[in-house]
């Protein structure tokens, strides 16, 4: 079930996120690197927030209620769906409503650097991003009950819709309001977002009725204790995105653009990877904690974790040696020049360290929620924004905006070891040594590719078109780098006799000739 589920959000997932680089190469080529797209990113860090935040805190305490749910008298789970989505919708409408009214003072501080004009370009966009609060809530509650029947496809197609309206407005709606109806097309991507999970939660019986018998129901009462914990620790874990704002506000322009740009190409298999395995992970973790079959919860728990190894080591090696040659091709297009590309491959070089944290970080978040834990991830969090802060005062004299980003790099690792520890000391050993083993061998394997792709390409930092690759177009060089660091990786896991990877080339085989296979779940 967990690999079945996988892929299907892997291959939907990956179109979303192309849809999304797209849409950024659009922005970069439309406005550059300056103060409109600072002004720009800096309103959508409350939306994007919002997103990473509001559907996983949902999803935590919603899918084992509605677990819970179906085990009741039939037609239980529709109850309780439509008492949630009026909770949800109201509370939505109402934070909205807030936040328009507390804008500019939001504004004062999320930019404390910013000259007038820029702020005041930077409120105007907030305004017109605002709705996307309570569609956002919106997908978080459907996408719930999506994931509670096993359907992954839809709930993971909206960011393929919200892409495809972003970049539709880029053609509609920016020649006639500029910048403005970027801001308008962001809300229009997240109306999509919600609409098309509506049809299948229609075809399963559920209904949007507003119910006002909410009050008092013991399994509401329940989820809302778990749901503040829940909530602050996805805000906590967050957080580094205002913190980072706050601080390149101060460094000059660009800063906040070229971080934000760097943030989600390192995001891309991010969403694709970890979000494939985290997304159907975590019913199942869910399933066996509820009854009480932690041996089988702690299995599946150290399988996902050795795939998310096996897979995000290499590409953050990847990504740290070719990130000035990757945001190259994504963006140096019109209004974005050489120096822009520059000042981005900086620091996607440093976020580029946090992609094995931050895998890690999220997959053992869920295991504490499936266990019904949400304080011990908010005390992780809080200890690494701590840390963050004080790394990120440190570096940025010597690194610049790249001292936040390796700062944010350090945290992510920070908050996963302390989560490890203390999983460990919940429920025993997680981790057994065939996960070293394996571990090892990645890193091996990793090590050797970035030292051929530097052989033939250059460190980061050296001049690196002085090779024999240079002058040769962009996406031939990059994409010919990719394959050979690819196969390097491939062939010394393969010399090294790793398992997992034989094992995942098998369920790939099945998946693609239809043959059937035995799930791991």
């Amino acid at each position: 079930m967990l690999i079945r589920s996988a892929f299907i959000i892997v291959a939907v997932t990956m179109v979303g996120r192309l849809l999304g680089f797209i849409r950024g190469i659009f922005i970069s080529q439309e406005f550059g690197v300056g103060a409109e797209t600072d002004a720009f990113f800096m309103a959508f860090v409350i939306p994007m927030t919002l997103l990473m935040i509001l559907p996983g805190a949902i999803n935590s305490v919603f899918i084992p209620a509605l677990n819970r749910a179906r085990t009741l008298e039939e037609g239980s789970e529709r109850v309780l769906f439509e008492k949630v989505f009026t909770i949800t919708f109201l509370a939505g409408v109402l934070a909205t409503a807030l936040m328009y009214l507390l804008s500019s003072p939001l504004v004062s501080v999320l930019a404390p650097g910013f000259d007038p004009v820029k702020k005041e370009l930077t409120l105007e966009l907030l305004k017109w991003m605002l709705p996307s609060v309570v569609l956002i809530a919106l997908t978080g509650v459907f996408s719930s009950v999506l994931n509670v029947h096993h359907q992954f496809f839809y709930p993971s197609l909206g960011t393929v819709i919200n892409s495809s309206l972003v970049i539709a407005s880029i053609f509609l709606l920016v020649p006639f309001m500029g910048i403005h109806g970027l801001a308008l097309g962001t809300s229009l991507g997240f109306a999509g977002y919600a609409l098309i999970m509506v049809p299948s939660l229609l075809k399963k019986k559920y209904r949007f009725r507003i119910r006002r018998e909410w009050r008092g129901d013991p399994v509401l009462t329940g989820m809302g204790e778990r749901f503040v914990p829940v909530m602050i620790g996805s805000l906590v874990s967050q957080l580094a995105l205002f913190i980072e704002r706050i601080l390149a506000s101060g460094l000059g322009d660009a800063r906040v653009a070229s971080l934000a740009l760097a943030y989600t190409v390192m995001q891309l298999p991010m969403a694709v990877f970890v979000g494939a395995f985290t997304v159907p992970l975590f019913p199942l973790l869910s399933e066996h904690a509820q009854h009480k079959r932690y041996d089988q919860m702690k299995k599946l728990l150290e399988k996902g974790v050795a795939y998310l190894v096996l897979i995000m080591i290499p590409i953050m090696a990847g990504l740290i040696m070719l990130s000035e040659d990757i945001i190259r091709l994504l963006y140096e297009r019109g209004e974005f020049d050489a120096e822009d590309t520059q000042l981005t491959a900086w620091a996607l070089m440093f976020y580029s360290l946090a992609i094995l944290g931050l895998a890690l970080r999220e997959t053992l978040t869920r295991a504490f929620y499936a266990l019904e834990d949400t304080k011990t991830p908010v005390l992780t969090g809080l200890a690494g924004i701590v840390f963050y802060v004080g790394i990120s005062l440190l570096l940025m004299p010597q690194l610049d905006h790249g001292g936040i980003a390796l700062s944010f790099s350090l945290a992510a690792y920070l908050s996963s070891f302390l989560l490890a520890f203390i999983l460990r000391k919940k429920t025993g050993r997680v981790l057994s040594g065939h996960f070293w083993l394996t571990l090892v061998k990645t890193l091996a394997a990793s090590a050797v590719m970035a030292l051929v792709l530097g052989w033939i390409h250059g460190f980061p930092g050296e001049y690196q078109d002085a090779g024999w690759m240079a002058g040769w177009p962009s996406v031939i060089k990059v994409s010919l780098l990719i394959v050979l660091g690819a196969l390097v990786y491939g062939g010394v896991l393969l010399i090294l006799k790793e398992k997992l990877l034989w094992e995942m080339i098998g369920r790939l085989f099945h998946r693609i000739t239809g043959k059937k296979e035995k799930d791991v779940s």
